[in-house]
């Protein structure tokens, strides 16, 4: 990829076909009475489970993403957990 004879390059050669990330769901298990759990990537909120509403999961996420669980009443609520997902993953508010 070096340059060769005048200044040229072999860049134009190279072709990306195809990029795959695996997605993978957060399931929420909130039993508090109170608090609601909010799930957030990329600073954004995607996903709240309301207070004691049991099992909640997530629309798909890609793998790699840092994922923050908050708990609260309302937004923005206190960080509880932080985790890379890099599978389907399960988390308890109690």
């Amino acid at each position: 990829w070096t340059q060769g004879q005048a200044g040229t390059t072999q860049v134009h050669r190279l072709m990306v076909r195809r990029i795959v990330l695996p997605t993978f769901t957060v399931t929420v298990n909130n039993n508090h009475p109170t608090d609601h759990a909010f799930v957030s990537y990329l600073t954004d909120t995607v996903f709240t489970a309301p207070a004691n509403s049991g099992a909640n999961v997530t629309p798909e996420i890609l793998g790699g993403r840092l994922i923050t669980i908050h708990r609260g009443p309302a937004l923005p609520g206190v960080e509880v957990l932080r985790f890379h997902l890099h599978e389907n993953a399960t988390v308890t508010l109690q």
